[in-house]
């Protein structure tokens, strides 16, 4: 096993560990038991011992010496920019402080649920219904080696973010010089590296969104069920918007995936909300769901994941089309009865779906809503050259070219996209024109990553190596 496969096999080994160490660690919050840090370490060894043997085999060909040694310096000089920025301070901006630093805090003094911060009503903890993973993570990381050790986490999660980066599109057939330069676009985005909300060293888990959705659009890329099912979970578990992202990830593996890839989709979607209402619920009213409203949620977690399953259109041509209309509308209706019932599970979603009475008198936002999108895809100091990029990658002609998982990439931020706008239009809060200038660059920002994998797909669609069956880690 030569470098790169070792280096590929961490990537993806930890990316399943986190993804197990969050099943497992909320599970622990949910039954009220405390979580031992030494669970994230084991769950990393773990998940890098099981991730398997090489499944692809990387380009062979090599990068002019003076731009590797060039990409090299400028990525370790902007990684210790990062670890300087992250753990000379605390968390320097609101949501980095109020909402993730404080949790993280809470949690590495005691590490369950099962105290004032969490339980009492009375304390005020903002942001209570938050996913806890981040937290979680950062807090084991302190009790294992100190608070500045936490702070670290998120840098270290920026390495993982340009490895898997690199490592995916080198295992694609790219060549070393496209890679690098795809991982170099990603990994210095202005809005990532600079001193502002939802960087690298604010505290935010935009970070940590962007790492996940990337790993959903590379597993979409690669064919790897696995990681595909890690992305799902990591992304319900770190943000209340990533349960949104998972089901546009089930969307898309329904319409266009294999079935591997779909069931891999919807168990990892439905095994993280399987753990994650159940705290949830702990977080909102301060008390353990009763059995029967567990039974309850799983009951029906089951069904819809089971319905989703085996819907999947399996038919060609136009059978496949008239299939994906009808059973489509069918299910979309059963979505929209879902969102109508939202509400009674509380959380920051149920906010959102309050409001969606209101969208045909908020549609008149729509221009406005447009000329913001317009504003940042140019604004070079937050996304650099990213939507120009991604805009011409998307006018390719050569239709012919685009394989199916480009496409489904293409599809998932489509869909993204579409949800980044709709919670615009929908947002609870009453100023308009706030919301979308302090929580649009942040979520855009979270979809860089698939946009990135997007660009470079559809430029160089064509891999140079064929793909070899996936391993069972």
């Amino acid at each position: 096993m030569n470098l790169s496969h070792l280096a590929w096999r961490v990537v993806r080994g930890s990316l399943l560990g986190l993804a197990g160490y969050g099943i497992v660690g909320l599970l622990l919050l949910a039954c009220d038991q405390s979580v031992w840090e030494g669970l994230l370490p084991i769950a990393l060894t773990l998940g890098i011992a099981l991730a398997g043997p090489r499944d692809r085999v990387a380009s062979t060909d090599t990068m002019h010496a003076g731009l590797r040694v060039g990409a090299w310096l400028v990525l370790g000089v902007t990684f210790g920019a990062l670890v300087y920025g992250a753990v000379a301070t605390p968390a320097r901006h609101w949501d980095g402080f109020v909402a993730w630093e404080m949790k993280a805090t809470a949690l590495a003094a005691t590490p369950s649920l099962d105290q004032p911060y969490f339980k009492d009503q009375a304390v005020f903890a903002h942001s209570r219904d938050y996913p806890l993973l981040q937290p979680l993570t950062q807090a084991a990381v302190a009790r294992l080696c100190g608070a500045a050790a936490g702070r670290a986490l998120f840098p270290a999660l920026w390495l993982l973010l340009l490895a898997l980066t690199c490592l995916a599109l080198r295992r694609l057939g790219h060549p070393q010089t496209h890679a690098w330069l795809a991982t170099l676009g990603l990994g210095l985005l202005p809005m990532l590296v600079s001193p502002t909300s939802g960087a690298v060293d604010s505290g935010y888990a935009e970070l940590a969104m962007l790492l996940a959705l990337t790993t959903i659009a590379a597993s979409l890329l690669l064919r790897d069920a696995w990681l595909l099912a890690a992305g799902c979970v990591l992304v319900v578990l770190l943000k209340p918007e990533g349960s949104v992202y998972a089901v546009a990830t089930v969307c898309c593996t329904w319409l266009g995936s294999s079935r591997r890839l779909h069931v891999a989709a919807v168990v990892g979607t439905a095994l993280a909300l399987a753990v994650w209402w159940p705290v949830c619920a702990l977080l909102q009213h301060g008390a353990t769901a009763s059995p029967s409203g567990l039974l309850q949620h799983l009951g029906g977690l089951t069904i819809v994941a089971t319905v989703a399953i085996a819907t999947q259109p399996r038919a060609n041509g136009r059978a496949r089309t008239v299939y994906i209309a009808v059973v489509g509308s069918l299910l979309a209706g059963i979505v929209g009865a879902a969102l109508l019932l939202a509400p009674s599970l509380g959380g920051a979603l149920a906010g959102y779906v309050d409001h969606l009475h209101q969208l045909p008198q908020r549609a008149t936002r729509i221009p406005a809503l447009m000329l913001a999108f317009a504003e940042q895809a140019v604004s070079i100091k937050r996304f650099g050259l990213l939507f120009p990029l991604l805009a011409l990658a998307l006018l390719r002609r050569d239709r012919a070219a685009v394989d199916p998982p480009t496409r489904e990439v293409t599809m998932l931020l489509t869909l993204g996209l579409l949800v980044v706008a709709a919670s615009m239009l929908l947002s609870p809060e009453d100023d308009f024109e706030h919301h979308v200038r302090s929580s649009l660059d942040r979520l855009l920002l979270q979809w860089s990553g698939v946009g990135v994998l997007c660009i470079a797909s559809r430029l160089r669609p064509a891999p140079q190596v064929s793909a070899a069956r996936m391993p069972s880690p």
